[in-house]
C-alpha cells in the first residue's frame, strides 16, 4: 500500500501529549505535567509575553523609519 499524502500528519510534540494522556487521564493535568518536567512549554504565556511588548518590531518597514 503506497503512501496517501491526502492522510492528516501528526507533529511529534502531539504523539509525545498523546502517549503521555493515558486512558481516564485529565489532559490538562497531562499538560501541566509535562509543562513542569520540562517536556512542553505554555502556548498561551509565551503569546502573552509577545502581546505585552509596546515597541515596534524591527523589520523592512520599520528599517527607513530608524534611519530617518
Amino acid at each position: 500500500m503506497g503512501h496517501d499524502s491526502s492522510k492528516f500528519r501528526i507533529t511529534e510534540s502531539v504523539f509525545r501529549f498523546g502517549a503521555d494522556v493515558r486512558t481516564g487521564d485529565d489532559p490538562r493535568e497531562a499538560q501541566l505535567r509535562m509543562i513542569r518536567d520540562g517536556e512542553a512549554m505554555a502556548v498561551e504565556s509565551r503569546l502573552q509575553l509577545n502581546d505585552e511588548s509596546d515597541e515596534p518590531q524591527p523589520g523592512p518597514d520599520n528599517a527607513e523609519d530608524e534611519q530617518e
